[in-house]
C-alpha cells in the first residue's frame, strides 16, 4: 500500500485508519512512552503494560498480570480497534 502523502508512516496511518479508532499498545518499557505522542493524533490509545507506568502524556494506561493476553482479549472482544505488541516479549 503507498501513500499519497509525506511518504512517511504516519501519512499511511493518517489516510488509512477509520475515525474514532481504539488501538491497545503493549508496554514494558515505559521509556517509550513520549514517543507515542505522534500517535495519538491518529487514534486513542490505551497503553497495556505488567506494572506501573508512569507518564505525563494522558494516556489511559491498563495494567494486567498478563498484558499479552489482555491485549489479545482486548482486540477480540471488540474493545479496541487494533493491538499492537509494542515492547511486550514476543516469548509469550
Amino acid at each position: 500500500m503507498k501513500s499519497k502523502g509525506r511518504g512517511d508512516i504516519f501519512s499511511m496511518v493518517e489516510e488509512n485508519l477509520p475515525p474514532e479508532c481504539r488501538i491497545a499498545i503493549g508496554m514494558s518499557d515505559p521509556r517509550i512512552i513520549q514517543e507515542l505522542t505522534e500517535v495519538e493524533r491518529f487514534a486513542d490509545l490505551l497503553i497495556v503494560s505488567g506494572a506501573e507506568i508512569e507518564s505525563d502524556a494522558g494516556f489511559e494506561i491498563m495494567i494486567s498480570d498478563e498484558p499479552e493476553r489482555e491485549l489479545v482479549d482486548l482486540l477480540m472482544r471488540g474493545e479496541v480497534d487494533g493491538a499492537v505488541r509494542g515492547t511486550l516479549p514476543a516469548s509469550k
